[in-house]
C-alpha cells in the first residue's frame, strides 16, 4: 500500500476513535484486508511518523508514545 494511502486511513482512524490506538490496534485493522496491499507494522510506524511531522505546528497534537506491557 501506498505510504499516502496508508497515512490518510490511520488518520481517518485517529480521529474516528477519539482515544489513543496502539500500532497492534492499527495493525489489526489493515489485517481485515487482503493481498500484498497491506502495510506491515514499520510502515504502519513511517505513517505516525509522517503525520505527527504533517500536524507539528498546526494545532494539532499527534503524539507518539512508547508503551511497555
Amino acid at each position: 500500500m501506498q505510504i499516502d494511502k496508508t497515512k490518510r486511513i490511520i488518520e481517518a482512524l485517529l480521529f474516528a476513535a477519539g482515544k489513543p490506538i496502539t500500532v497492534l490496534q492499527l495493525d489489526d485493522f489493515f489485517d481485515q484486508g487482503e493481498g500484498e496491499d497491506r502495510p506491515n507494522r514499520d510502515d504502519i510506524r513511517q505513517a505516525l511518523k509522517e503525520l505527527q511531522e504533517e500536524y507539528d505546528g498546526k494545532g494539532v497534537e499527534l503524539r507518539l508514545s512508547l508503551i511497555h506491557i
